[in-house]
Order: structure tokens, then sequence, then C-alpha cells
């Protein structure tokens, strides 16, 4: 069960600007990526974005991660939402997220009573999303709102951008389970992406279309290749990836990915003739 907070109904008016949210610091992108978005937006296309956290013991950054999101996101989008998924944390990010939710109408919280995980976190974060486009990003702040900004222009002309993350920030056991936890995918199900649990631009038409089955660590899987049996267009763009700041990470460690792998066969049998 999910308890959701916030400021109750969307006010009309006008959104926040970057000067509501002064002190909050600033996080650099690396060299080499787009931004846009920082340029003057009269010519930028109009965009309504929903964006969620997912959050797991992430006290220390959390505000500062909802902070930089929504200053992000009153420069690119028309209309904008964040979602805090706090999947159960112990310790108080839950509490900081619902005073983030009191303080910002643009920011909501939905806590799950106890630890249930990655996929059902995502799934939270998806199907609670009301404007067309849908993403995320990590509550550690391994990807940052540049890759956004990064992805942007591309949904422009497909249903799915991925951000593939380059020069990964994790310790070399992790990057290599990452690498063959995703050759195995493409060979299983012939997707062409390249990081398939990384973070995404999604229309929100696609989530309606495919509900999502899996509450595990595969919901990315499951989500892609549906998408991808349906014809959905679907684009990959390279991404920062910065090291963690936050607290528990618990995605693509190497014995996950083998639980993973595991969870993946009935799927694959019943999706692969």
């Amino acid at each position: 069960m999910a308890a959701a907070a916030g400021r109750g109904r969307e006010r009309a008016g006008p959104h926040l600007t970057e000067s509501d949210h002064r002190g909050s610091g600033t996080l650099g992108s690396r060299d080499g990526f787009p931004r846009d978005a920082q340029q003057d937006g009269k010519n930028r296309p109009p965009h309504d974005i929903s964006l969620f956290l997912m959050a797991y013991n992430e006290e220390h950054i959390i505000e500062f991660a909802v902070l930089e999101c929504l200053k992000t996101l009153c420069r690119i989008a028309r209309n904008n939402e964040v979602i805090i998924v706090d999947d159960g944390s112990s310790d108080r990010t839950r509490a900081i997220s619902l005073e983030l939710a009191q303080a910002h109408e643009h920011v909501r919280l939905i806590a799950h009573e106890k630890n249930l995980g990655v996929g059902c976190a995502q799934k939270t974060g998806y199907y609670n999303s009301k404007y067309d486009l849908i993403t995320y990003v990590p509550g550690d702040y391994q990807v940052r709102m540049d890759a956004i900004e990064a992805m942007l222009p591309h949904i422009d002309d497909c249903d799915i951008v991925v951000g593939r993350r380059v020069n990964r920030q994790d310790y070399q056991a992790r990057v290599r389970a990452a690498e063959f936890y995703n050759l195995t995918l493409r060979t299983m199900f012939g997707l062409k992406v390249r990081d398939i649990d990384s973070i995404k631009i999604i229309r929100k038409r696609v989530l309606d279309d495919i509900k999502i089955e899996s509450s595990s660590a595969n919901v990315d899987v499951e989500l892609m290749v549906r998408a991808h049996r349906r014809g959905y267009r679907i684009k990959e763009v390279d991404v920062p990836h910065y090291a963690s700041v936050g607290g528990q990470q618990t995605g693509v460690s190497p014995r996950v990915m083998q639980r993973q792998l595991r969870e993946l066969i009935p799927f694959w049998l019943k999706n692969v003739k």
C-alpha cells in the first residue's frame, strides 16, 4: 500500500521560476552534453512533463535532488510535476519529502509503507504520473537533469527515449555485470537498446497501452519488450553518469542481475516463439 501527500489539486497560474529555489546550489554537467535548455526557450516546443524520483534511504540528497529537478522542469516544461516515490525508507527521507510536498505545489509524495523494491517503485511512479511525457531520475542522483535535457529533443519523433549511461561511475564488477546483463537481454529478446534499465522519457499513451505485469526489477525489460513488439518508436541517447552521492544502491548489482535473469525465463518462454 502507498500513502500519498501533496498540496491537493494543481492550481492555475504561473509556474515556478529558478528564483524560487536559489540557495539549492547547482550540479554541473560534463562537457560535451547539450544544455540547450539553459538558453532562451522561445523556440523550444512546449512539453508537459511528469518526473518521479525513486528514493530509498536518501535523506542527505533527496531535498537537493528534488529542488534541482524543479528548477530544470520550470525551464523546459510548460506544465510539470515531481513525484517522490519513497520505497519504505527507514531514515528521514519520507519526512523530508513530506516537507517538500507541503512547501511546493508541483511536488507530490507517494510513500510505500515497506520496502517493495525498485520494480514496484517504478510502477508507482509510472502509473501515478499525469502528464504526456513521463520520466524519472534515481534518488541517489547518479543520473541528473542534464541527462533529461539531452534526451528531451529526441522525444518529438519517437515514443520512448532511453538514456545510455556513458563512462559509468560504478565499481567495475557492477559495470561488467551490467554489460553482460544487457547483452543477454538483447540476445533473448532481439532488442537494439544497449542500456535497457536506464532512465527513459516515455509518452503516457505507451504506458496506458502496455499494462506492466512484473513487480520485480524486470519492469524495464517487460516495458521495452512489449513496446518493441507493438511497434513503438524507440531511440537511445548517450547521457552522463555520476558517482553515487545517495543511500543504498539495490538495482543492478551482480547478485540482483542474476536473480533478474532467472525470473525472465518464464517471460521469455511466453513471449518469444
